[in-house]
């Protein structure tokens, strides 16, 4: 059981806005986290608590606020 965190920075924000983490595990929706960014840049995080028997492939998608993809981040959870 631990923690895992994706960590963002946007540099340059031009307003006060919200991006998405979204995780997946398996390519299945675990978790959707707001976050918001402002000018003139901004460094964010979302962490999200993995479980012993959560092991395996996952994905961090970032999105802006309409859901368009800003970058996708992949990890594994192994022993």
């Amino acid at each position: 059981k631990g923690n895992a965190y994706c960590w963002s920075l946007f540099d340059p924000v031009a307003e006060k806005e919200l991006v998405y983490h979204v995780w997946y595990r398996r390519d299945k929706l675990v978790a959707n986290v707001k976050l918001l960014v402002q000018p003139p840049k901004w460094a964010t995080f979302s962490s999200l608590q993995i479980r012993e028997t959560e092991k395996g492939p996952w994905r961090v998608d970032i999105r802006d606020a309409q859901g368009e993809p800003i970058q996708s981040l992949r990890f594994s959870v192994s022993d």
